[in-house]
């Protein structure tokens, strides 16, 4: 199924990168667009942005009929949460989806008024009664015979004639309205405790993983995305459920949802265990709290029912008449970017965060741990030959404004940055992506940047002399006892097995033209 898009993708062009655009009460809004119009993490990130936008604009001047939705989506936010709580999945799904129907017509520019069908009491249907075809002529036949008798009653005001017509009314319909006026009143009353709502959890939890970005111990992209996902969980589940009553019950629910969306929205199964992930580490840190009195048992192992099993990543490698060819038509710099994932399997982030230190400026060596995993102790610190025309573009290319990193842009400032700023709104630049983008559409090779550490990873699997290099090459920490050595500077072997993939690619030692 085609995936629905609530932003407005804007081409780039003359170099520009695309990017997400939102128009609302006559402002244009911008949003970054990633690698491309389907890059979803980009997309979810700038959707998730505008929300927090369009909230903060919101809160400024409602807008006419603005009332009425915001009154129809906080009774619908209720019966999600009493039906997900009570096993109602029938008017779980309903509220789930009218929800996000409303939440949608909340973004458009003039807000239309809403109608019957979208407010909960319209769910409640009156009961079909099946009348004998020949009724009309039963009551003739019973007025002729004198079978049907009045009496005069008393006169009656309005107000009165619908108390007793309320006080006396015992169908079915009534019923229903009345035990969902009863749920819902129940539902307010556990709202009314917001100390121990799912959405002051959440928050709280979101909160402490940005404090973790500030200190350097996570990502920024890492803690948006954990924003994201609990952020679905929670409108999944009813913001003001409170959180004790998490159970295993509730996760495997969860869990369903995320596989149909499947199907329904189109994700792949790694999203979908992405988003369970994360709701999983965020109920053990509320045992961990003592929000929660236990744990719920399905997550009482590695193996237990609630699990996604991701699809097989393929693996896309590139060959060596792909490098040679953009080795060839690449700037210095971008050929160096390149080099370095090719030697010494680095991410873009790992060629930003380079630092002086890390290089043995007279041994022509690399001598880092991988920026990813650089406070684990376990992980080993690699030390990488570099190749003669890596060293020699490492130097060129060398920063001559900043005393600490190797490579920066021309003002000292990091080549790739992430941050999540005080509007809560991610922010990102990568220009080792950018050059690299340029030179993949001058080329015409569609495979990712990411391939190149991969591409000589594989190939050290592959050849029988260098297979146990694979992890340390790619920075790992070690898995067997027998591989701890690696934690030290390494051997011979590894220098050995960069120096062959050196002429397995046929790496060019003089320097090449440039665009």
């Amino acid at each position: 199924m085609p995936r629905k898009f609530r932003l407005t993708w804007q081409p780039g062009k003359d170099g520009r990168e695309g990017r997400w655009r939102k128009k609302y009460k006559n402002k244009v809004y911008y949003y970054p667009g990633g690698s491309g119009k389907y890059d979803r993490a980009a997309y979810d990130a700038a959707y998730a942005a505008w929300e927090s936008d369009k909230s903060r604009i919101d809160a400024t001047a409602p807008r006419a009929h603005q009332v009425s939705y915001e009154e129809a989506i906080s009774e619908w936010e209720q019966v999600l949460a009493w039906s997900n709580r009570h096993g109602h999945l029938d008017m779980a799904a309903i509220a789930y989806e009218k929800l996000q129907d409303l939440r949608r017509k909340l973004e458009a520019p003039k807000l239309t008024a809403l109608r019957a069908s979208e407010w909960f009491a319209d769910q409640i249907k009156f009961p079909t009664i099946q009348l004998p075809e020949d009724l009309m002529e039963q009551v003739a036949a019973d007025l002729a015979d004198g079978n049907v008798q009045f009496r005069t009653l008393p006169n009656l005001t309005p107000a009165k004639a619908a108390e007793l017509a309320a006080e006396i009314d015992g169908s079915p319909q009534r019923i229903v309205e009345e035990q969902w006026k009863d749920r819902l009143r129940q539902q307010e009353r556990r709202t009314a405790l917001q100390d121990a709502s799912l959405n002051t959890h959440v928050e709280e939890y979101v909160r402490q993983k940005e404090q973790k970005v500030e200190v350097g111990e996570l990502s920024a992209g890492r803690a948006y995305a954990i924003r994201l996902h609990l952020m679905y969980f929670r409108d999944w589940l009813g913001k003001d459920t409170g959180v004790a009553e998490i159970d295993g019950s509730t996760l495997l629910k969860y869990q369903t949802h995320l596989l149909a969306n499947l199907k329904a929205k189109g994700w792949s199964r790694t999203t979908a265990q992405h988003y369970l992930k994360s709701v999983k580490a965020f109920v053990r840190w509320l045992w961990q709290t003592e929000e929660i009195p236990s744990l719920p048992r399905v997550l009482d192992g590695k193996t237990g029912p609630l699990n996604i099993t991701p699809n097989p990543p393929a693996i896309i490698v590139y060959t060596t008449d792909e490098i040679t060819q953009l080795l060839k038509a690449a700037t210095d710099r971008t050929k160096l970017y390149i080099l370095l994932m090719l030697n010494c399997g680095m991410t873009q982030k790992d060629i930003s965060d380079l630092k002086v230190a890390d290089v043995n400026w007279e041994q022509g060596r690399i001598i880092r741990k991988r920026s990813k995993t650089s406070h684990f102790e376990t992980v080993p610190k690699v030390s990488y030959v570099l190749w003669t025309e890596t060293f020699r573009l490492l130097q060129q290319e060398r920063s001559s404004v900043s005393t600490e990193r190797v490579l920066t842009n021309a003002n000292g400032s990091p080549i790739c940055t992430e941050q999540i700023g005080e509007d809560g709104k991610f922010k990102k630049t990568d220009n080792v992506k950018n050059a690299f983008e340029r030179l993949r559409k001058k080329v015409g090779v569609k495979k990712p940047l990411k391939s190149f550490k991969k591409t000589s990873a594989s190939l050290l699997k592959d050849e029988e002399r260098f297979q146990s290099l694979e992890d340390l090459f790619l920075g790992h920490a070690p898995k067997k006892m027998s591989d701890k050595h690696y934690t030290e500077v390494p051997g011979k072997l590894l220098d050995r097995g960069i120096a062959w993939l050196e002429t397995l690619y046929k790496i060019p030692t003089s320097p090449q033209s440039e665009d």
